[in-house]
């Protein structure tokens, strides 16, 4: 019996280097980072993102190559996806626009392009909105009206 609780071999490690009942495998744990390295991480993310979408890229165009930066890369792709029928990305620029025109009128700046404004209110007119859309455009139309 004695033989057999000591036997060292595949799946049976000596007794020895065997974890203790009751011990944590990693004693010392990862170190933790004090909440000053935490910030200076989280704000060294931000800026890195920042930087990445600041940078200019070449985008490909039917009329040909067009520099931008990557955020308007990225914005410009989100558009021509929403005008071709996707919900979701038409969701999320229209929500964004309500934001913005609520930022501008905190703001009370008077230019405003509102050619966007009319074309969703033609796609309104002709019940071509589902209905959380339609309540942003109502947003859209109050922001409208107030900085007008």
């Amino acid at each position: 019996m004695s033989d057999d609780d000591d036997a060292v071999g595949y799946c049976k490690p000596p007794k020895g280097s065997q974890w203790k009942k009751g011990q944590s495998g990693n004693l010392k744990g990862r170190p933790k980072l004090e909440k000053a390295e935490r910030a200076l991480s989280s704000r060294q993310l931000i800026r890195d993102i920042i930087e990445a979408l600041e940078k200019p890229v070449t985008v490909r165009t039917p009329s040909g190559a067009v520099k931008m930066t990557a955020s308007q890369a990225l914005i410009a792709q989100a558009t021509q996806k929403a005008l071709s029928g996707d919900r979701i990305s038409a969701r999320f620029l229209l929500k964004q626009y309500a934001a913005a025109l609520d930022e501008l009128e905190k703001d009370r700046s008077p230019t405003l392009m509102f050619r966007e404004l009319e074309t969703y209110e033609r796609k309104a007119a002709s019940g071509g909105l589902p209905p959380d859309e339609l309540r942003l455009l109502g947003i859209l139309r109050k922001h409208s009206r107030t900085i007008v």
